[in-house]
């Protein structure tokens, strides 16, 4: 049981991890469309000064926003982040949590099987001790039973 205690709580943290990788995913990109919208506005307001330099360092400040935060640009820094993300972290814990899916359920099935072998040994202990003889029909009834629940829960 400690086992199973065990592998609840690792799938409990693996959906929260998962939720917060979300959510800083979501965060990333809010970032990336303040500073593009950040760098726009200064090209659109001092890009066209009359100012060599700032117009220079404007349109570099366009550019090395671009090279982050364009999501449409394969090899942006965004579109890095997202791939290396989905590869490493969200993928390996969807497929870890649809696993834990199927784990819960053969689990559930353990937990009834073994409640049914505790339910038949203790009507087949209550049946031995009642029954003088083993070839009474309550004590074989009892015993079939009781290697039946057995069988179920070893498979």
């Amino acid at each position: 049981e400690g086992t199973v205690r065990d592998f609840c709580s690792l799938d409990s943290s693996l959906q929260d991890v998962y939720k917060q990788v979300e959510t800083f995913m979501t965060s990333i990109e809010t970032l990336c469309d303040g500073l593009l919208k950040l760098s726009e506005t200064l090209v659109a307001s001092m890009g066209h000064s009359e100012d060599p330099l700032i117009q220079s360092d404007c349109c570099k400040m366009k550019e090395a926003t671009n090279a982050i935060t364009r999501s449409d640009a394969p090899y942006s820094s965004l579109a890095k982040l997202r791939r290396d993300m989905e590869y490493n972290i969200m993928y390996p814990i969807r497929q870890h949590l649809v696993n834990n899916r199927n784990l819960k359920t053969n689990l559930e099935t353990r937990r009834q099987r073994l409640l049914q072998l505790n339910t038949a040994r203790k009507m087949f202990d209550q049946v031995k001790a009642k029954v003088d003889r083993p070839t009474d029909s309550r004590y074989l009834q009892a015993e079939a039973t009781f290697e039946s629940a057995k069988v179920a829960f070893h498979e």
